[in-house]
């Protein structure tokens, strides 16, 4: 199941029926979705959480899955972190190479654009291994259809992979121990299913939302009712949309099992 929702406070300023000229705010006042998704077939689930401060994020993160998704070796679990590296560095050139004249723009375009956490979930004949670089969350199903939800967080300071890029600009000294992508390993002797989210279930499933709905919202996702898949989404996309006080950020969701490719 794949659920990608804007957070209520990436969609707090309605803009229908409004004189625009009227409208006084920032920029980033308006965030839209930043999150996005993809599948790549025989390969990773991929979910990219772009930086609620990082004006432009939206753009970065779809520009990455595509940039990605070009790799010849996509799929390769073994070569995830130098295919980072290497869409890093072509979405560098895109950004730099129009404003070379500029010697400030190229740090402030990745600092607009390319703010943002990458999760990837890989699944081996042994075993499910997620990579994380960033603020998210890992979903885990045990042999007795038990959820449990691991999030990593890193204080509202999360580790960006654009910062390699930014160690100059950087005001704060920059951890290079911390800007490495943490990897889990979960094998298949111990749990059913592995999924990944967005850090915005964070809220809700760290003891805010209650525990009736939190059971609910297990029991949705696993879906052992086997509903069709449209069924089984609407009624999460629902819950969600109906509890954003506690899904306030974007939320998205990759768990159990997807073919193919798939983007959003």
């Amino acid at each position: 199941m794949n659920i990608s929702v804007i957070g209520s406070s990436h969609s707090v300023i309605d803009l229908r029926d409004k004189d625009l000229t009227k409208l006084k705010f920032k920029d980033y006042s308006v965030l839209g979705h930043q999150d996005y998704m993809s599948i790549i077939n025989n390969g990773p689930k991929i979910i990219t959480d772009g930086c609620s401060g990082s004006v432009d994020s939206v753009v970065g993160v779809r520009l990455f899955h595509q940039f990605f998704k070009a790799l010849p070796n996509k799929t390769s679990l073994k070569h995830f972190e130098d295919n980072v590296t290497e869409v890093f560095e072509k979405l560098i050139d895109v950004c730099s190479e129009p404003f070379k004249e500029f010697k400030d723009a190229e740090p402030s375009l990745m600092s607009r654009n390319l703010l943002f956490t990458i999760i990837a979930l890989f699944e081996t004949e042994e075993e499910f291994v997620v990579k994380m670089l960033g603020d998210g969350y890992i979903i885990t199903e045990n042999l007795v259809s038990q959820i449990s939800y691991i999030g990593i967080n890193h204080n509202n300071r999360p580790p960006y992979k654009a910062y390699d890029y930014m160690i100059e600009q950087m005001q704060d000294p920059i951890d290079l121990e911390r800007q490495q992508f943490k990897t889990f390993m979960f094998s298949k002797k111990l749990y059913k299913s592995v999924g990944i989210a967005s850090d915005g279930i964070a809220t809700a499933t760290e003891n805010n939302i209650s525990f009736d709905d939190l059971q609910k919202f297990d029991r949705w996702l696993l879906n052992h009712e086997n509903l069709p898949e449209v069924m089984a989404f609407n009624r999460i996309n629902t819950f969600i949309k109906n509890n954003h006080k506690w899904f306030y950020d974007d939320t998205t969701i990759m768990f159990k099992e997807e073919t193919g490719t798939y983007e959003c």
